[in-house]
């Protein structure tokens, strides 16, 4: 509608406002409204105001301006978070080769053996071993090379060492259980031979090393080992 049409139409609201409407003229000229059939010809009500067509198109917003193509990025702040990443935890500090009269560590098994020459009986030696902290256990020779380290720190004197055969007679075992796959008896041993048995190891220094079983009630120096 042209400007002169909406005059018109304006001066005929106002000289007939009974038409086809119940709006009324507030003191700007301006139709107020309640509905659609409030306003003259032509007009929308909105907002309760009577307005042209063109005229509520133009109020409505228009969309959001697209991102500027020329905005520059920020890479440390666009960036993705740095992953956590978690360390492996630190090995755990070996602990020192001490007590005993003296101790000998193997380089070969990294193996700490303490050596303690005060005689004690076999289950006695045994618990003082499983006492220590860390706790060790009275020596498994394991090897021909075990033996040959050993032999160097044996001296001259007798040790018991972990072998029994307590719970059957002439089946030999580790007290701890470990597999017996090495064996190094002296020749004619065991043998049993007293009348109490002998059913403890020993390991003899003036043999190198060479086994030979006791009575367990006997007091040797013995040899705690630390895997």
């Amino acid at each position: 509608m042209s400007a002169a049409g909406r005059t018109w139409a304006l001066l005929l609201g106002l000289l007939a406002p009974g038409i086809g409407c119940r709006a009324e003229v507030d003191l700007k000229g301006s139709y107020s409204c309640h509905q659609l059939g409030d306003c003259p010809s032509g007009q929308v009500c909105m907002a309760a105001q009577c307005r042209w067509p063109e005229d509520v198109a133009d109020s409505v917003d228009a969309p959001p301006s697209p991102p500027d193509a020329t905005e520059t990025v920020d890479p440390v702040a666009d960036a993705p978070p740095e992953p956590i990443v978690t360390l492996p935890d630190a090995p755990p500090v070996a602990t020192p080769c001490v007590g005993g009269t003296y101790a000998a560590v193997d380089p070969d098994t990294g193996h700490c053996y303490l050596f303690f020459e005060d005689p004690e009986p076999w289950l006695q030696a045994l618990t003082i071993c499983g006492a220590l902290s860390p706790m060790a256990h009275l020596v498994t020779v394991t090897s021909s090379e075990e033996t040959t380290f050993l032999a160097d720190s044996l001296g001259l004197i007798d040790w018991w060492d972990g072998r029994t055969d307590a719970q059957a007679e002439g089946t030999w075992v580790w007290h701890n259980g470990e597999a017996m796959v090495y064996t190094n008896w002296r020749t004619g041993e065991p043998n049993n031979a007293t009348t109490l048995g002998e059913d403890c190891g020993v390991l003899e220094g003036d043999n190198l090393g060479l086994w030979d079983d006791r009575t367990c009630t006997d007091e040797y120096a013995y040899v705690c080992e630390r895997d």
